[in-house]
């Protein structure tokens, strides 16, 4: 990813707007964000817990008590996000690639478009090894001991704990064209002692002891020029790969089970591929003018729905929450979508940004989001920001005031997620029985949107009446 020389603390006012609840009705709540909710999708207290303008434009990185990134210009941050304290900073050099950071282990990897390749205790900041790689560093995945690092050039195995090189295979990872053809940002996969890798012309497979090639098989695109996702995601014995087509590689073999071709209307707007696929074991998520999901033996489309997801890289599939989450792009505003992955319905989306010209062409833009441990994480234009979901609670039926427990167990929402027979029709209009949760009651006719509704009303009249007394007993006074 080239660098992007807008980012940084001038970039505040782009992700930082007002913020709102929407649900039947408006709700001021803390400034940074906006905040929708789909009726019916179970309710939950999602608010900003904090934003900050700090350059940072890779995938955030939460380890522990602290959030790890890595700015525009090569700073590699930690920030405590009780605090929001920055606590250490390291100058890598150069720009980063957007996954080229990671906690592998207890040790937290970074590079840079220099190549060079620091290990650091995550705590400290403690170098505790570094390398100079030919070419920059764009990504990596744990392999035992050792660590399988992706660059322009290829792939790299070092030894984790002193970062010896064990081998290294040249490969076409990445190419940038003079339009938009991309192969970009390639992280390697490990499955057994295999690891497989999203190169220039298709899939890589190589043995993880000595790299020796395993298997290569092509991943077709047309002759326009295309930027497309180069992230692999893996269900048992299948790889999935993507450019202007999703492919369904035999893990064993390399040879192709199935193909889904994307429909030329979507391929238009940028000369676009999917985007990297994930998954959760039984369905493949990606998508191009829209998200898609695919079921993973057979290549059928399940849904299509979720917005315009961001360039290359924005989904992500949380196996605690069963959740999928989409960094989406909509005119001119950048937002975080939570979905429900068996129905394909928005639980909520929020806007965390605003894009230069109504599209996103690079990740600097707008990072995926990253849950974890009941907040999601995301980077917007050189701002992090971290989005916090708290599970309300209606034990208390009779209470007119909903209150906030802590535990973000199971929720509505997430009992919804688990079924996957709920429908858009009974997400987005239907009380029906046990799904539609109001914050009084479980009636949509007497939920909050109405309620709020009724006390706007009796707040003009009871101001008009104050109004009224205060300006007769003005006129009585000035009479005595």
């Amino acid at each position: 990813m080239y660098p992007d020389t807008d980012s940084g603390a001038a970039l505040s006012d782009d992700c930082s707007r007002r913020t709102f609840l929407s649900y039947g009705a408006s709700v001021p709540l803390l400034a940074g964000l906006s905040v929708s909710r789909t009726p019916g999708s179970g309710m939950a207290d999602v608010r900003q817990t904090w934003s900050e303008a700090n350059g940072i434009t890779t995938t955030p990185i939460p380890y522990r008590d602290l959030l790890f990134g890595i700015t525009s210009d090569g700073l590699l941050m930690a920030t405590n996000v009780e605090s929001e304290v920055n606590t250490w900073e390291l100058s890598l050099g150069g720009f980063p690639y957007d996954d080229g950071l990671a906690v592998i282990g207890d040790t937290l990897l970074a590079g840079s478009s220099t190549g060079r390749l620091v290990a650091v205790e995550p705590a400290s900041g403690d170098v505790q090894w570094q390398r100079t790689l030919s070419h920059p560093v764009m990504g990596f995945a744990r392999d035992g001991t050792n660590v399988v690092v992706s660059s322009t050039g290829g792939l790299h195995s070092i030894a984790l704990d002193d970062g010896r090189i064990l081998w290294e295979a040249e490969l076409a990872l990445y190419r940038y064209g003079l339009s938009f053809d991309y192969v970009f940002g390639a992280v390697p996969t490990v499955v057994g002692d295999g690891v497989f890798v999203r190169t220039e012309s298709g899939v890589t497979a190589l043995s993880t002891s000595d790299g020796q090639l395993i298997w290569e098989q092509s991943v077709p695109k047309n002759t326009r020029d295309l930027i497309h996702g180069a992230n692999l995601a893996v269900v048992s014995e299948t790889i999935f790969a993507v450019s202007d087509v999703l492919r369904a590689i035999d893990i064993r073999t390399g040879d192709v089970r199935w193909t889904v071709e994307g429909e030329a209307a979507g391929r238009s707007l940028y000369n676009r591929g999917f985007v990297s696929p994930v998954t959760d074991g039984s369905s493949v998520y990606t998508g191009i003018g829209t998200v898609q999901s695919f079921n993973a033996d057979s290549g059928a489309t399940n849904w299509t729905g979720g917005g315009f997801p961001a360039f290359l890289n924005p989904l992500t599939y949380d196996p605690e929450t069963t959740t999928l989450y989409v960094s989406t792009v909509a005119e001119n505003e950048m937002k975080v979508v939570r979905m429900n992955p068996g129905a394909g319905t928005e639980l909520w989306q929020v806007v965390v940004g605003e894009t230069r010209s109504g599209y996103a062409l690079s990740r600097s833009e707008i990072s995926r989001p990253i849950p974890y441990d009941g907040s999601v994480y995301v980077a917007c234009r050189g701002t992090s920001i971290s989005i916090s979901e708290r599970e309300l609670d209606f034990a208390d039926s009779d209470s007119s005031t909903p209150t906030v427990s802590e535990d973000s167990g199971a929720d509505d929402s997430e009992d919804e997620e688990r079924n996957p027979q709920t429908t858009n029709t009974e997400q987005t209009t239907g009380p029906s029985t046990g799904e539609y949760r109001g914050l009084i009651s479980n009636n949509p006719d007497t939920d909050i949107g109405n309620q709020l509704g009724d006390m706007y009303v009796l707040t003009l009249v009871s101001t008009a009446l104050s109004i009224f007394v205060m300006l007769g007993q003005a006129f009585r006074r000035r009479g005595e």
